[in-house]
């Protein structure tokens, strides 16, 4: 067993432990050239950032060479080997560099080991900014600075003074010197250097006041910011690890991110590429012109103070979350896009059907159609991940609420909340006819009384459907409908939903002797882009109504049976339409779709 190997080991303890707990910080472009050396088969104009030639000249290092080889030798990422291996050989070469020093003026006896432990302690904790301080020891060591600063120049003063004890040696002999031992070796170093006692207490009164100076005035590395306890094997710190979380569910990441993040998240994830290199300058104040540059970016990172989400949601980007100092945004293709889907009803007859999803996937549901209809229907919720975010009965009829009972009843189905019209049962029963089918919405009633997600909705009422803005225009009321004849069908629900640009009405049954009232109190509040005809198309609202509304495409809920029948009013009111300029659709080419954003 060597003597001295403790310093060695404790040497090595504490390299493996600053490699463990230190930040990962990685700035340097020899880490970046080793990378593209090795995983680019040294094409060295390959930027491993973005994967892109660099029309920069690349910088090059004597160091690259020593991580490459030993990348291909030992099979490992350069980053490992400048993060973790060169940290060991560094601090290794420095303490035998400083061991051949001390032995060379001490002698090799228990002061040269007080003193090892004294500079390898000194190392741990002095982190001024000075030509000679420690923190390039443990911050960077594969760089050429390092190397040059904590081995070479060490290693040469400890030959220089090998040399000029031998010159001197050679000019002045003192035999005995290795025998003296009954002389202070403090008193006698290196045959005429003399160090006496009371100097080298001095010297440890002066470090020891130093250690306490530096942790006082955060001077010390085990208290600095750059030092911290891992939260991750990569050693990132929290808020770069909140957002690599953040962004682990999105297929290919391609980040747009300040400096400080693409570095660090880049030089230890190659799952996540940058559309640029860190090193590239990027003008956050226009993050349009930014993004229109990087326009293959689909996550971006900001300063808070430079985030506007209302630009960047013009541009396509969501807001997936907020750490201390960022924020993070997620490019959706169909950010603020709603998707309306007329279905028809496996009946050959009207029904009343719309499936509305969004960006998020969220799935809203507008009545749903016969009974006949729950199967379909069911697997279709299916086909969405078993769940309805929000289901809008417009009126309690069996073409309109008789599926909804059925995929309610069979209870595989997650309903977030049901929205529908404050209906009187006593006043319904009373007026019922024929047509109504009384019995389905007492199963209606009987399936959903004592559920916490039922909510009524009244005239006059908006509430926010997952970003679309949902206004009632007529509901129930039991005043109202007490005189009325056909309560369930003129007790129906009017609503509008609008998106930022677009918007889409449905008149439900509601009969013409309202058109009035409505065009009355809501007036060009009617206009929309999409329109659902009142009662199938062969009722409801008169002509006035609309042509407030003016819209480009009208739904008729009705097979081409209806739509032919002239016995009826849809003829009719098919022809209003094309000549107010709409799209007619109906069942005949179903489903039908369009997109409001």
């Amino acid at each position: 067993m060597k003597k001295y190997k403790c310093h060695y080991f404790a040497g090595m303890i504490f390299a493996t432990v600053l490699c463990i707990f230190r930040l990962d910080t990685s700035t340097d472009c020899v880490l970046e050239m080793a990378l593209t050396a090795v995983l680019h088969k040294g094409d060295f104009s390959y930027s491993p950032f973005t994967g892109e030639i660099m029309a920069m000249p690349v910088y090059w290092s004597p160091m690259t060479w020593v991580y490459m080889v030993l990348a291909q030798i030992l099979d490992v990422h350069p980053v490992l080997i400048g993060k973790f291996l060169m940290p060991l050989v560094v601090v290794f070469l420095f303490i035998t560099a400083w061991k051949m020093i001390l032995e060379q003026l001490l002698g090799k006896n228990r002061r040269t080991e007080t003193a090892l432990w004294l500079l390898l302690i000194s190392s741990l904790v002095f982190c001024f900014s000075k030509p000679y301080d420690f923190t390039g020891l443990w911050e960077s060591p594969w760089t050429d600075k390092s190397i040059v600063i904590y081995v070479l120049l060490p290693l040469t003063v400890a030959a220089l003074i090998w040399m000029a004890k031998k010159i001197f040696y050679k000019i002045k002999s003192i035999p005995d010197m290795e025998q003296s031992n009954k002389r202070d070796v403090m008193d006698h170093i290196s045959g005429c250097l003399k160090l006496k006692k009371k100097f080298f207490t001095l010297f440890l009164t002066f470090w020891a006041v130093s250690v306490v100076a530096a942790i006082a005035f955060n001077g010390c590395i085990l208290f600095n910011s750059t030092y911290a306890f891992p939260d991750n094997r990569f050693k990132m710190n929290k808020e770069i690890m909140e957002i690599r979380e953040m962004v682990e569910g999105v297929p290919e990441v391609k980040m747009l991110a300040p400096f400080e993040i693409g570095m660090q998240i880049r030089d230890c994830d190659d799952k996540v590429k940058l559309v640029c290199s860190p090193y590239d300058e990027t003008e956050i104040g226009s993050i349009k012109e930014t993004l229109k540059k990087y326009n293959d970016a689909n996550i971006v990172v900001l300063p808070k103070e430079n985030a506007d989400e209302d630009v960047l949601y013009t541009l396509g980007y969501t807001r997936m979350g907020i750490t201390e100092e960022y924020e993070i945004y997620k490019f959706v293709p169909d950010l603020g896009k709603y998707t309306v889907t007329q279905f028809a009803t496996v009946t050959e007859l009207q029904s009343m059907i719309y499936i509305i999803t969004d960006w998020e996937g969220h799935l809203i549901i507008v009545d749903g159609g016969w009974k006949e209809d729950a199967k379909g229907l069911l697997n279709l919720i299916m086909d969405h991940g078993g769940r309805v975010d929000a289901w809008i009965i417009t009126h309690p009829h069996p073409d309109h609420v008789g599926a909804f009972n059925g995929v309610y009843a069979s209870g595989k189905v997650e309903i977030g909340t049901i929205y529908t019209v404050p209906m009187d049962y006593e006043i319904y029963k009373s007026k019922a006819n024929w047509w109504d089918v009384f019995e389905i919405y007492d199963e209606f009633v009987n399936l959903t009384t004592g559920s916490d997600n039922l909510v009524y909705l009244n005239e006059g009422d908006e509430i926010d459907l997952f970003g679309l803005k949902m206004e009632v225009f007529h509901s129930f009321d039991s005043e109202e409908m007490a005189e009325d004849t056909d309560p369930c069908n003129n007790g129906g629900m009017i609503f509008k939903l609008s998106a930022k640009h677009d918007s889409i009405l449905f008149l439900a049954d509601v009969g013409a002797a309202y058109s009035a009232k409505l065009l009355d109190k809501w007036g060009d509040k009617l206009k929309a882009d999409y329109v659902q005809m009142g009662h199938h198309g062969n009722g409801g609202m008169d002509e006035s109504v609309y042509r407030m509304i003016a819209p480009k495409v009208a739904f008729f809920d009705a097979p081409e049976s209806l739509m032919q029948n002239v016995e009826l009013n849809a003829p009719v009111k098919r022809a209003l339409m094309e000549s107010l300029g709409a799209e007619i659709l109906y069942y005949a080419t179903s489903p039908n779709t369009i997109v409001m954003e």
